[in-house]
């Protein structure tokens, strides 16, 4: 899970490489606008989008500022959380709210309505373990996977923020 704040030239683009996982967006203040690089004149709007498995990069305007969150899903992760194989959004990007188990208006406005990334990234952290745990998965693993993300919210800085990697290095020398 990241979060972004970034401002950029009005007239920048932003290209999405084809990846195996799928590309989850919670846009906050403007809609992502996003299309295929092979179609340049043909985009979306979306606040909520899924996206994956394509074989051609995507092309997001960014009209001078992106700001959201942004999620990378296994096909499992996919399934578990919004109910949908990773095949429902292979070669385009669909509305989460047309997914199965998507996420609502009320669900994106509760995530993106605090005042901070650190509430806003804690807002969708608990709406997607309440997600794992309704999922009926083997017990422990919405645990698991907090842990895993816990570390998130320490890493904002202003413009971008990243995930520190879960592995540190030993300070002691062998």
């Amino acid at each position: 899970m990241v979060a972004y704040d970034l401002q950029v030239p009005i007239d920048a683009a932003h290209v999405g490489l084809p990846s195996t996982s799928a590309t989850v967006i919670l846009a906050v203040d403007e809609p992502l606008d996003v299309g295929w690089l092979q179609d340049p004149t043909n985009s979306s709007r979306r606040w909520c989008s899924m996206s994956g498995l394509h074989l051609t990069p995507a092309l997001i305007r960014t009209h001078g500022m992106q700001r959201g969150i942004h999620l990378e899903l296994t096909p499992f992760g996919s399934r578990a959380l919004f109910g949908a194989p990773l095949a429902a959004v292979a070669g385009h990007t669909v509305d989460l709210a047309d997914l199965p188990r998507g996420l609502n208006p009320a669900e994106h406005e509760a995530v993106t309505a605090p005042a901070t990334w650190a509430a806003r990234l804690t807002t969708l952290e608990a709406l997607l373990l309440d997600r794992l745990q309704a999922a009926h998965l083997a017990a422990g693993l919405p645990r698991v996977w907090l842990t895993l993300t816990s570390q998130v919210r320490e890493g904002l800085v202003k413009g971008c923020m990243s995930c520190p990697s879960p592995i540190r290095k030993s300070s002691a020398t062998t």
